[in-house]
């Protein structure tokens, strides 16, 4: 089953009960499910941009590198490649060992045909897992672009 027939699968199962569920929609485990739905559907909007700078205040959660990258998955559906590339830096500089994700950073790097970044997170990435399908896309990636394919 694909991501878009999980989620459309879990979206008529879960329908019925979401007014049963005693949170606002200003609650942020609502605004989590809104924007992990939507970049799931390849489909965010500026609103989810915008819920996920307010869940990165200080009200909420500041630190945390799943709703960063929930941004940078929103940016990039979006197609803001730089900002998108500059929230991934940004995660990284965090935790460089971060792996969930990657493939996306590694489709920016592609796109922007930013080989010698691409190539040195490759490097680090296989050593650091070289059997996660998202870091065996960068070197897919780094491939098709030195050999011109």
């Amino acid at each position: 089953m694909t991501v878009l027939e999980n989620v459309l699968a879990m979206e008529k199962s879960c329908l019925p009960f979401l007014p049963l569920i005693p949170l606002p929609p200003t609650h942020p485990l609502v605004q989590m499910f809104q924007i992990k739905t939507l970049n799931s559907l390849n489909n965010p909007s500026d609103n989810e941009l915008g819920l996920c700078d307010r869940l990165l205040t200080e009200d909420f959660f500041p630190r945390s590198l799943w709703i960063m990258s929930l941004r940078a998955n929103v940016l990039y559906y979006m197609h803001d490649f730089g900002q998108a590339e500059a929230q991934f830096k940004k995660i990284l500089a965090i935790d460089p060992y971060r792996i969930d994700d990657i493939d996306v950073y590694s489709n920016i790097l592609y796109v922007a045909e930013n080989t010698l970044l691409l190539s040195r997170l490759a490097h680090d990435f296989l050593a650091l897992d070289k059997d996660r399908p998202e870091v065996l896309l960068f070197s897919w990636k780094l491939l098709f672009i030195t050999c011109g394919t």
